[in-house]
């Protein structure tokens, strides 16, 4: 058997895979969180610190070296590490970044678990048999092994983990295993899907080799997102774009272990889900329709006029049901245009119209939305205040429209919230910075801890939650916001 090899190319496949994987994973994560407190955000430090790595690796320049390589990865994660599973996870990278070679071999794997290991007990005050300490030393005793593999380091971890209930209380009484002990399990199983090429654990063989048709959804985010979506072939292909450099990918293939692969090698792939189609889709398929004026915000949507003659659900987006709709139309009517954001986000066109509808009017049920406009009491433009509204009640007044946008996210991010969605003049206010000063402001968040001296690492108190995603879509008829 010839020896394991860690190229610049491997590494990098594998941070690409890891921050998927966790991405897939946080919610299951999240849920065994309880030790050493139940706070429910182990999955999401994870992810956190993971996509912070790829993205500093992903910074650097086409062709860097392996060093270069590991060593973005480790001030990545060690940068944006988020509580005690996102400092271990950070440990393992750092591991890596001292090697000097062009590649790293099971030696160097092994060093690296071994170091984390020590890393890892001695920031710790009072280190416990049964968390992600326990998985991480028998991952790393496994790969000292004379002649192991990544498989046999897996296997070991995941033996660990299954132990980890026996071991703490807390986990026996819940009935889990450790959730930072699950997500180190996850990035270890993405180093051997890297190591063999694959994709993941996303596509069985057996599937990708009996050539069915698959409907593969993923978010896809790349520097040259225009560029690199032109390689994703298949049917039925949709592009619901996020930002310029990203947005979530549909399409219906054959070949969906190259069409994911392509993918990887590209850019940062999120959120993938794949699903066998019948054998002819077209008897399943349903369109979403929005009104003409508001169909920028969704151009993978269809109109009245382009509808292609598919049974659709038709989205109000806050506005009046237009006369010309047939009476029996499947019509979801939104009382805002964030609404139908959060609601067209979750349209799946191959189930029936009725299952699409009520996924649809989940989403939107779960947007707190406000209207901002003018005051209407006040006789002239220009002394009129912004008003912001919240289910007709008035959250605030304010002179300036960012200082009611300010206000209206005052009165309704929560510790709880994960995204924001922003359509307006965004250009006339600085979403980022009234985000930040939100977050700061709202208990729960800190996006610097209190007890964290300048220059040291930064890490979470237990409780401290991660400020939610601002998503903002430029419009000079429209000022909503959305949160979820």
């Amino acid at each position: 058997m010839a020896p394991m090899e860690i190229t610049g190319d491997v590494l990098l496949q594998w941070a690409r895979l890891a921050t998927s994987a966790l991405h897939e994973s946080r919610e299951e994560i999240n849920a065994l969180n309880v030790f050493p407190v139940p706070d429910s955000d182990t999955g999401s430090n994870m992810a956190h610190t993971m996509q912070a790595a790829l993205d500093e690796a992903t910074s650097l320049p086409a062709g860097s070296s392996f060093g270069e390589i590991a060593r973005a990865l480790a001030t990545g994660a060690v940068r944006g590490a988020r509580g005690n599973s996102g400092v271990v996870l950070s440990q393992v990278f750092r591991g890596l970044s001292g090697i000097t070679g062009e590649s790293a071999g099971m030696e160097d794997v092994s060093a690296s678990l071994g170091a984390a290991v020590d890393m890892v007990t001695q920031a710790i005050a009072d280190p416990k048999e049964g968390t992600v300490l326990t998985v991480l030393r028998a991952a790393a005793r496994a790969a000292q092994h004379h002649g192991a593999t990544i498989a046999d380091v897996v296997s070991a971890a995941n033996k660990a983990l299954a132990e980890t209930p026996s071991q703490l209380e807390e986990l026996r009484r819940a009935g889990v295993v450790d959730a930072g002990g699950r997500g180190l399990v996850v990035i270890l199983g993405a180093l051997e899907d890297a190591l063999s090429g694959g994709i993941g654990s996303h596509v069985s063989p057996e599937v990708e080799a009996s050539g069915s048709y698959l409907e593969v959804m993923f978010y896809f985010s790349s520097p040259n997102f225009d560029a690199d979506i032109v390689a994703f072939d298949g049917d039925s292909f949709m592009v619901a774009r996020d930002t310029a450099h990203s947005g979530t990918i549909h399409v219906h293939t054959r070949t969906a272990g190259e069409l994911i692969t392509e993918a990887f090698a590209r850019g940062t792939v999120t959120h993938l889900r794949i699903e066998a189609l019948p054998d002819d889709p077209r008897d399943t398929t349903i369109d979403v329709v929005v009104p003409e004026s508001a169909h920028e915000f969704f151009p993978d949507a269809s109109t009245l006029t382009s509808n292609r003659g598919l049974p659709y659900i038709y989205v109000s987006c806050g506005l009046p049901i237009p006369p010309e709709l047939p009476l029996t139309a499947e019509v979801l009517d939104t009382n805002t245009l964030v609404e139908a954001v959060a609601a067209v986000s979750m349209f799946d066109p191959h189930v029936t119209l009725p299952q699409a509808r009520e996924t649809m009017q989940r989403a939107a049920m779960q947007v707190t939305s406000v209207v901002i406009d003018r005051e209407t009491e006040k006789a002239g433009t220009a002394g009129r205040p912004w008003v912001a509204r919240c289910r007709g009640q008035v959250l605030t007044r304010a002179a300036t429209l960012g200082q009611a946008v300010e206000g209206a996210l005052t009165s309704t991010v929560t510790a709880a919230s994960e995204l924001v969605t922003i359509i307006g003049p965004t250009h006339a206010f600085d979403a980022e910075g009234i985000m930040a000063r939100v977050s700061e402001s709202v208990a729960g968040y800190a996006t610097t801890p209190s007890d964290q001296h300048a220059g040291e690492q930064a890490t979470r108190r237990p409780g401290e939650n991660v400020a939610p995603e601002v998503v903002t879509h430029a419009s000079d008829v429209f000022c909503e916001i959305g949160v979820e």
